[in-house]
């Protein structure tokens, strides 16, 4: 029996500065530009690079926020990331997140939001994907 919240196995461990892991961010919709990169701001995160299918979109989102790199190609920002330790945002529709997410090194740390309350079957079979990423 789990006797503390630290014995769960999907706890991750956190550093003792939140803020030295970079954010890498993965889309450029209403998410980011409305939510989440205003967020990190006021947090002082440090946003370190954004990728978007649609390049253009992600220099726009990258100049509003002062992020630093913006990504044409997502193999290189995964390889950044994971060099630079950092932590994904996946700010993409359900029905592309789990390409992403197969896409990433096992144990990376990552962000994901979506709404799944009509997709009840793909939601377990994804969430069974991510128990095994870990």
């Amino acid at each position: 029996m789990i006797k503390h919240i630290s014995e769960l196995k999907y706890v991750p461990a956190m550093p003792s500065d939140c803020k030295a892991r970079p954010i890498y961010i993965i889309g450029a919709g209403e998410i980011i530009v409305d939510a989440q990169a205003p967020a990190y701001i006021l947090a002082g995160y440090p946003m370190k690079g954004i990728y978007n299918r649609t390049v253009a979109t992600a220099h726009k989102v990258a100049k509003q926020f002062n992020i630093e790199n913006v990504y044409e190609d997502l193999d290189e920002m995964i390889k950044d990331c994971e060099k630079n330790n950092g932590v994904y945002d996946i700010a993409l529709p359900a029905n592309l997140t789990a390409t992403i997410l197969r896409k990433l090194p096992n144990g990376s740390g990552v962000l994901v939001q979506n709404r799944w309350a009509k997709a009840y079957r793909k939601q377990r079979r994804f969430w069974t994907f991510v128990m095994k990423k870990t």
